[in-house]
């Protein structure tokens, strides 16, 4: 019964485990929800008093589209940028840490230098091709806020299109807006498909590598099979964060661009002192 009894409580300790780990998960993301809304919603309203607190002549001259574009965009990534450097970065880096630590004491510094340069090499490609990305991506919200302008403009003169009967026309002068932005979209699409490709190529060959140092020191007997076992579930447990940190790394940098953006509007100022 004893013996029986063992692998039933293993069994439970595993599930209240997990339980426990979904549960916190779940506490931390309704926690930080009260926070990230409240910070959005100070900055809208900080953005919507600005506004009008500009002169007349900008705010006519301006697009409204274009405008609620730009605050929808920075209030939505300033909730994307905290959670993945609270919640992502931080323990990403953690992981890496304890893992290599891990590997030293199982295989040597060898291996554990070799995977650091494997996360080495990964987080200056990702870094770098990222970087080339944000062009692209300006190039896409640029389209963007172009076809919402088009359309926000035509719905507010919607009297006068009616007046002329220019249907037509703004249905294609809408269309060859959505048209750049679906050539922009495409091209965010394909560089980030070059971008996978590049980082799983990284992972496979420096893991591999990896592997392969293990398998000639268990042929050499200086290191057991069920060290090389546990190591390879280290790097297969590395490969998952590796892969989040690609997609960290783009939401953050496309969310400080469209932080950036919000405030070089909000750092405008009015023509026209207020009284």
């Amino acid at each position: 019964a004893g013996a029986a009894a063992l692998p039933v409580g293993l069994l439970a300790a595993y599930g209240l485990a997990r339980l426990s780990t979904t549960f916190l998960n779940e506490v931390r993301s309704a926690l930080f929800a009260n926070v990230s809304q409240a910070s959005c919603r100070e900055l809208s309203r900080r953005s919507f008093e600005h506004v009008h607190g500009l002169d007349a002549a900008y705010l006519l001259s301006s697009k409204p589209g274009a405008l609620n574009v730009v605050v929808a965009r920075a209030t939505q990534s300033l909730t994307q940028v905290l959670n993945m450097l609270l919640f992502n970065v931080l323990p990403i880096a953690v992981e890496f840490t304890l893992a290599l630590a891990v590997m030293v004491s199982l295989a040597g510094p060898g291996c554990a230098a070799w995977a650091a340069g494997t996360i080495a090499v990964y987080v200056a490609f990702t870094a770098h091709f990222s970087n080339l990305r944000r062009d692209i991506m300006r190039r896409r919200n640029k389209a963007e806020e172009s076809a919402s302008s088009v359309f926000f403009d035509s719905l507010a003169n919607c009297e006068i299109v009616k007046y002329f009967q220019s249907e037509d026309r703004e249905a294609t002068r809408y269309d060859t807006a959505l048209a750049r932005f679906e050539k922009e979209q495409v091209d965010v699409l394909h560089s980030l498909a070059k971008l996978n490709f590049g980082q799983q190529f990284i992972v496979i060959g420096g893991f591999t590598g990896i592997l392969g140092l293990t398998a000639s020191r268990v042929l050499a007997g200086d290191l057991p099979v069920g060290d090389v076992v546990a190591i390879h579930g280290i790097l297969a447990q590395l490969m998952q964060p590796l892969g989040i940190l690609g997609g960290v790394y783009r939401v953050t940098t496309q969310g400080f661009v469209d932080l950036g953006k919000l405030a070089a509007f909000l750092q405008r100022t009015s023509a026209v002192p207020l009284a």
